[in-house]
């Protein structure tokens, strides 16, 4: 019979989940100063190295903020401030259909839950983006109309009314809005070159949530991936 070999856990490993559970049940709030590093040597009874290396992983997690000649502060975590600080080293060219693939099942998703989750004013929100962006296309503004597409698709990711969805698309918002701006220069592109295969996108999509007609979204959504 073999057994896996016990290991000890690090005394930096002990000092950071010490320091870290601290942090999540509120015995260290947030915007409180933590205890200065002797003062941690002497309550957790080991080295300022230990605790020294603790506090930097925290850093690095967004926990808190060491200021110089000052210590270091509880912050308000934000795993998506997190999440979108590494999220160039995600994709590469060897996985960016991957995510696209990713990112149109998520719309999906976000669309059958708003379907029937959606209150007739963030309804009538859609389709006063979508008004916004046929203005944008007319006057050619790919900058506006790249940052009123991503508002469309996040008004209907908090319509679907699941906070931890929500924080889930959030998290990958620099990944999902580099995606976005290839299929909003396409459609100005279009709209101005070939006006007669333009399909106003935005408002059928708002359409097709209205009637409830999840085909039509489904069929909006995944042919060509430009929304």
């Amino acid at each position: 019979m073999c057994v896996k070999r016990i290991h000890k856990e690090s005394i930096p490993d002990q000092v950071f989940r010490e320091l870290k559970q601290a942090i999540l049940d509120g015995t260290f709030p947030v915007g409180s100063k933590l205890p200065s590093e002797n003062e941690l040597c002497a309550q957790l009874g080991v080295s300022r190295p230990s605790v020294k290396s603790a506090v930097q992983r925290l850093a690095v997690l967004g926990l808190v903020e060491t200021r110089a000649g000052d210590g270091s502060y509880v912050k308000d975590f934000d795993l998506a401030a997190l999440f979108n600080q590494i999220s160039d080293v995600l994709i590469t060219e060897e996985n960016k259909d991957d995510f696209n693939e990713y990112r149109v099942q998520m719309d999906l998703l976000f669309v059958r839950l708003a379907m029937e989750r959606i209150t007739p004013q963030e309804l009538d929100e859609l389709f006063e983006i979508a008004g916004q962006m046929d203005r944008c296309l007319q006057k050619r503004d790919e900058k506006a109309f790249h940052s009123l597409d991503f508002r469309f698709h996040a008004s209907i990711v908090h319509a679907a009314k699941n906070s931890f969805l929500e924080q889930i698309f959030y998290m990958t918002r620099d990944l999902y809005e580099r995606f976005l701006l290839e299929g909003s220069r396409d459609l100005v592109q279009l709209y101005h070159e070939h006006p007669d295969e333009y399909c106003d996108i935005h408002r059928e999509l708002a359409l097709a949530l209205r009637d409830k007609n999840y085909g039509r979204c489904e069929q909006l959504l995944t042919i060509g991936n430009i929304v």
